[in-house]
């Protein structure tokens, strides 16, 4: 599967890693061209539960995505929520009509900014429990295990999110279908809300 990450921190990073690492074809997109230029330069580098590691997948400056020639089957989106916008503008060359949009951002009310340029029936959202710390430009901290929740938001499309659940469980991300996940994704704001906070 040909796979952006756009939003390529800390997340980002330790999807594309594991994703790349289970043979999907994987590009970076951040806007951090500091840390564009170390992946490219020295691979992504990941200490992956004590075992350090590297892994050469191109990344590109949301600013300049455009000019590549990608067209992507599957979309990750990992900004923050208030870049994403500008990040779907960013890569809106390389949606095709079936691209399909998977939103792992934390927060709510994310599927109104990216039906902007998604049709409804791509969209995906979804709630993960995986962590990973950003040490320093192209570098990652990746530590314990986690899991993922998705669904689609359109009627019918239930196939097709189980595909995008076994293309992450090749990845070991260890996703699964969830039949409710506007309930998974509001008890994570909460608790994000609350203990974050303190």
């Amino acid at each position: 599967m040909k796979i952006i990450i756009a939003g390529a921190g800390a997340m980002g990073s330790r999807f594309g890693l594991m994703l790349h690492r289970a043979s999907h074809e994987v590009v970076l997109v951040d806007g951090w061209q500091e840390h564009i230029d170390a992946i490219n330069s020295n691979g992504l580098q990941a200490n992956f539960n004590g075992e350090e590691v590297v892994e050469n997948i191109s990344a590109y400056n949301q600013n300049e995505i455009a000019k590549i020639d990608f067209s992507a089957d599957l979309v990750i989106l990992f900004t923050k929520a208030m870049q994403l916008d500008s990040m779907l503008q960013s890569i809106n060359s390389l949606l095709h009509e079936d691209t399909k949009v998977l939103c792992l951002l934390n927060g709510i009310g994310h599927e109104d900014t990216i039906k902007k340029y998604v049709p409804y029936k791509n969209i995906f959202l979804g709630n993960t429990m995986w962590t990973s710390g950003l040490q320093g430009p192209g570098k990652v901290k990746l530590f314990g295990n986690g899991s993922i929740d998705l669904q689609n938001l359109a009627q019918g499309q239930e196939e097709i999110a189980n595909t995008i659940v076994e293309a992450l469980n090749q990845a070991n991300l260890n996703a699964k279908y969830s039949s409710n996940i506007l309930s998974s994704i509001y008890k994570k704001a909460c608790v994000n809300g609350s203990v974050n906070g303190l």
